[in-house]
């Protein structure tokens, strides 16, 4: 699946001469732990994190009422088109250790975000449909199935197939 149907298309963004501490304030009003830091094409020229703020604001004992969120940005964050893949978004957050990516049309414009926690709900909800799909496969089978307390139990109850549904 293309990362264009997963990502967030409201992204908080800044210009690079926002003060930090208005950056704080966007990130709380609309409950993300990142702000994208564009240029004036929405081109995407740093990232800051709440980790960046406590990390490179907070701890060095800065100013945030004063500084300039591109003294405190990631600079050239890494982006995604629009087209990548799930598995590929996957694989960059992987190999550069991050959690967020910003997603990027044509023209490298910022169109959305893409983050770790969106590509989990998407990967569990594609197992979930394998499960279900292995599961009503074997049919009457008896699966093992988890109880309440953890416990492993067989359930010999087959799945009931849809309406109109043909045997094969």
């Amino acid at each position: 699946m293309q990362i264009a149907k997963l990502c967030v298309q409201g992204v908080s963004t800044a210009m690079p001469d926002t003060i930090v501490s208005n950056c704080v304030r966007r990130m709380r009003e609309d409950h993300v732990g990142s702000v994208i830091v564009v240029d004036s094409a929405r081109r995407p020229v740093g990232i800051v994190t709440d980790r960046d703020l406590v990390l490179r604001v907070l701890e060095p004992g800065l100013d945030p009422k004063s500084l300039p969120v591109e003294r405190v940005m990631t600079r050239c964050p890494r982006t995604m088109p629009r087209t990548a893949s799930t598995l590929e978004a996957l694989q960059v957050m992987r190999e550069l250790g991050v959690r967020r990516l910003p997603v990027v049309g044509d023209r490298g414009e910022l169109v959305g975000i893409v983050s770790v926690d969106d590509l989990l709900q998407h990967v569990a909800e594609e197992l979930g449909s394998l499960s279900l799909v292995l599961a009503h496969s074997v049919g009457g089978a008896g699966l093992p199935v988890r109880v309440g307390d953890g416990r492993a139990k067989t359930s010999t109850q087959p799945i009931s197939r849809a309406a109109g549904e043909a045997e094969c």
